[in-house]
């Protein structure tokens, strides 16, 4: 959560690099909007409009509209004008579509059109007028672009747009969006972060993709899969020993036969030569 000690300052979001504590806030520039100022053309009272000679172009913000018509008619005074030019403008539907909208004065007999925007996109210049508007002082002309805000907080230079400032370091992702007030020390800003949050916060670091929980977890599925490799190479080394010990087996096996047959050949044979069974009776005999 977080909040100023201004109240012309409104705290507006945080991110996760975002560091918890008191960051003191110093504006160097106020954002200001962009405008445009009509020439001098006296007080206008009693002032009749045209009609067929009543519209004007208008760019705001960058949306150029659809040709504005100033009603026909007879107007009291530059003020009268000013408020039924801004109505005009501001029901104009291609601005109403991108929501850019304006404020028209008179002051000291010129119109002021000022957009309602803050910050360098704050723009407003007349692109085309009918002659009833351009003896209005209203003629063809850029206007003067705003400007962004600009400041440090917790002594870092900050990032302005519009009337928003974006911390830097420790303030990093930290935005506040100031409401008014003058430049100079507009206090400090404070973040910290509740129970809940910061234990989203480690369920956020366990859960990660570079978290304890899937670090462990690759750990582990990678020494499973080593274990299946070995295993695997276990198996198909015990299927080769297995090919050659029944290989041997089968040569011991066969030579082993071929030395019975021997054997009982041999034997056979000695029984059969001479004097073997004379030998065998005498033994008998004594």
């Amino acid at each position: 959560a977080g909040s100023a000690s201004d109240t012309l300052v409104k705290f507006i979001s945080a991110q996760n690099e975002t560091k918890m504590g008191a960051y003191p806030l110093r504006i160097t520039q106020l954002a200001t909007h962009g405008y445009y100022i009509g020439d001098e053309s006296g007080n206008l009272r009693n002032r009749d409009i045209a009609e067929g000679s009543n519209q004007l172009v208008i760019k705001v913000d960058g949306v150029t509209s659809s040709p504005v018509t100033l009603p026909a008619g007879k107007y009291s005074d530059g003020r009268q004008l000013a408020v039924e030019l801004e109505r005009q403008i501001n029901n104009d539907e291609a601005l109403k579509r991108e929501k850019v909208s304006v404020s028209v004065k008179f002051v000291v007999d010129q119109f002021v059109i000022q957009s309602a925007r803050l910050g360098e996109q704050s723009r407003a210049e007349i692109i085309s007028a009918d002659p009833a508007i351009r003896a209005l002082g209203l003629d063809p002309a850029t206007g003067i672009d705003g400007i962004d805000i600009q400041g440090t907080m917790g002594g870092l230079p900050a990032d302005g747009s519009g009337n928003r400032l974006t911390g830097r370091g420790t303030a990093a992702g930290l935005q506040v969006e100031v409401l008014g007030g003058k430049a100079g020390a507009r206090g400090d800003v404070f973040f910290s972060r509740g129970v809940a949050e910061q234990l989203n916060g480690i369920l956020d670091g366990f859960l990660s993709k570079e978290g304890i929980l899937t670090t462990r977890d690759k750990g582990y599925n990678t020494r499973i899969n080593d274990i299946g490799k070995q295993r695997e190479q276990l198996e198909r080394r015990l299927a080769v020993s297995e090919q050659q010990l029944l290989h041997k087996f089968s040569s011991l096996d066969g030579l082993l036969g071929k030395m019975r047959s021997t054997s009982d050949f041999l034997s056979s044979h000695l029984t059969n030569l001479p004097g073997a069974r004379s030998s065998g009776s005498g033994n008998r005999g004594s």
